[in-house]
């Protein structure tokens, strides 16, 4: 089973020197090494200075292939995961995004084998979050699909698998064409989600396809036995220095136990080492 990870280092590092946290990098390097032990092939897929910062730390191998990032012209400050789009759209199907905060614990062969899309769960329409079609602001000659259903579940695409490529191609047109055709918004949020997730579910019930989810939201959250996703405990991480401390030090040791052979190659890093026994 094939996969990828995607890096951009706009917007957030305009004119600046990319770099990543420490529980992101390590993370990262998890979510990576567990796909290809349990799953198949996982490429990453970046722009320039997001290899810069890859080859500079010697993080190449933790994938099985790099792939420059295909960009496109877009406000990156509103579509800050815009390029994991882009990056979707270059692969050929089946392929499974993975969001650079998600790990895989198991194999997913035969969970995934007869869905044509898979996300991780569903996402309630919150009205802070998921707007109706008139809170957007397009361009004059953009108008959404009247068949698009607005009351069908978002997705959330923090694990994402689709098996039918001309879906996959139909998704990311319309999702591009939302981002180009966006006019500019201080709205960080809700234009992002509706292009990545709220846009899949709608294009998947237009073409009478069924989204699976693979665990129940929010009853099964909590459950780490197949996935862990910390997105939410990101700024739990960012914060508090204790907890970051934790979190790194049970990442470095699962890599250790899991990967010797690649943790080999990580003991000179200042990430990776500050948080060994």
């Amino acid at each position: 089973m094939n996969a990828f990870h995607c890096i951009c280092s706009k917007p957030a590092f305009y004119n600046q020197e990319f770099y990543m946290q420490d529980y992101q990098i390590l993370t990262m390097i998890l979510s990576a090494l567990q796909w290809r032990k349990n799953c198949g092939n996982i490429k990453l897929v970046l722009d320039e200075c997001a290899l810069k910062y890859i080859k500079d730390n010697f993080l190449e191998y933790i994938w099985d292939d790099i792939e420059l990032l295909k960009e496109e012209d877009i406000d990156y400050e509103m579509f800050w995961a815009g390029a994991k789009i882009f990056a979707l759209k270059s692969q050929n199907t089946p392929i499974a995004m993975i969001d650079l905060d998600m790990i895989v614990w198991n194999n997913m062969e035969d969970e995934l084998s007869d869905k044509k899309i898979a996300a991780i769960h569903s996402e309630p329409i919150m009205s802070n979050t998921y707007k109706d079609k008139y809170y957007f602001n397009m361009r004059r000659d953009y108008t959404f699909d009247d068949e698009f259903d607005w009351d069908v579940l978002p997705s959330n695409t923090a694990f994402l698998y689709i098996q039918d490529e001309a879906f996959k191609n139909y998704y990311c047109d319309e999702a591009i064409n939302f981002m180009k055709n966006s006019a500019k918004s201080d709205d960080k949020l809700c234009y992002m989600v509706f292009a990545e997730q709220r846009l899949l579910s709608m294009c998947a019930k237009k073409k009478d396809i069924n989204v699976d989810y693979l665990i129940e939201f929010p009853n099964a959250i909590g459950n780490q036995d197949n996935f862990t996703h910390i997105w939410g405990y990101k700024n739990v991480l960012a914060q508090n220095e204790s907890e970051n401390y934790k979190f790194c030090k049970r990442c470095v040791n699962r890599i250790i136990k899991d990967f010797p052979k690649e943790s080999a190659f990580l003991m000179d890093k200042a990430f990776f080492y500050k948080y060994m026994d």
